[in-house]
């Protein structure tokens, strides 16, 4: 029989932070909260909870919405990440309790995954300068492995093409709210750099699309989303869009590298491109690769400057600030590359 009355996204979280409530045995839980997800994160395992939004890209208001993105979400992380994510399990309520992985009265479902080390995650050996080229060749040859088995996207160029400029278009709108403070000047010369040469270059991206170069990809390959292991793991995709991971593997290696430099790693850009193109033979041309760098640090900054539109203490509005302004830098640096 239903509960009386279904419990609250606090108490899931509540309960969910209880090291009591995982059968595993859990010493503590470490919580992890993103934009539509709260991840908690036991001894040995982390399990993804997708709080109840509704965008007009993706409605996951009722249980079965999310259960559903739980299933595609371990579908699709398990082409680059075999074996890290376990299964759904169930969020039910039992005599007015919650219970984990209980079939009773599911009111959520959670993707359970295997915990991975974190001193193996790119973001942790860039911090601690342990990274080394042959790394960044592993998990380089990795994805080039990946990209050249994924599905091919359903795209036309001139769609393809839109999808950029509409990307760039709403970052500047969003960016240039006098509410940030950020240079006027400077964003419309970014706007402007990037749209003229997507424009000039629209024979070089036609061929890509024409060439069958456009990929369902990861969609959010950052350094924290990679595990250096013997066999490189990559974690976290985007499940929720698919126009979100169609990209061309030279995009998706180019937001990579970006990170990477937004982390202080200079040399790792280099050596992921060179390693893609003799693995591949791929020899995309430097200006494109600046073009879709400029563009995600152009959205980059759009996201961490929407943070400031949240309730947040000092030192979290520093924080968000100072990468949005990082961002729009790295986001000159490749405008600058380009003709």
């Amino acid at each position: 029989m239903p509960p009386r009355t279904e419990p609250s996204l606090e108490e899931k979280v509540a309960h969910l932070s209880c090291a009591e409530s995982y059968v595993e045995g859990a010493t503590d839980v470490e919580i992890v909260e993103t934009h539509m997800s709260y991840v908690f994160l036991t001894d040995s395992y982390a399990y993804k909870m997708k709080k109840p939004v509704r965008y007009r890209f993706l409605d996951l208001a009722s249980p079965d919405a999310r259960r559903r993105n739980c299933e595609e979400a371990l579908r699709l992380n398990d082409r680059l990440a075999e074996g890290v994510c376990l299964g759904v399990v169930p969020l039910s309520i039992c005599a007015d309790a919650l219970k984990i992985d209980d079939a009773t009265h599911p009111v959520d479902w959670l993707l359970k995954m295997r915990r991975l080390p974190k001193q193996l995650m790119l973001d942790r050996a860039i911090d601690q300068a342990r990274v080394t080229r042959q790394d960044v060749v592993r998990f380089t040859r990795a994805l080039a492995s990946f990209y050249a088995r994924a599905d091919r996207a359903r795209c036309d160029a001139g769609s393809y093409r839109a999808g950029l400029k509409d990307t760039v278009v709403q970052s500047h709108r969003a960016l240039s709210s006098p509410a940030f403070g950020f240079d006027e000047h400077m964003l419309d010369a970014l706007k402007n750099r990037l749209i003229r040469y997507l424009q000039r270059a629209a024979p070089l991206l036609d061929k890509r699309v024409h060439d069958s170069m456009i990929v369902e990809g990861h969609g959010n390959l950052r350094p924290e989303h990679i595990c250096l292991a013997p066999e490189p793991v990559f974690i976290d995709c985007v499940e929720s869009d698919v126009a979100l991971r169609t990209v061309d593997p030279a995009d998706e290696l180019g937001y990579l590298a970006m990170e990477c430099e937004f982390l202080g790693a200079d040399l790792i850009p280099a050596a992921i491109f060179a390693t893609y193109r003799a693995c591949t033979g791929d020899a995309v041309d430097p200006t494109l690769v600046a073009f879709y760098q400029g563009q995600r640090a152009l959205f980059r900054a759009r996201i961490a400057a929407a943070h400031l539109e949240d309730p947040l203490p000092d030192h979290e509005r520093v924080r968000w600030l100072s990468g949005a302004h990082s961002y729009l830098r790295l986001a000159e640096q490749y405008c600058q590359s380009l003709p």
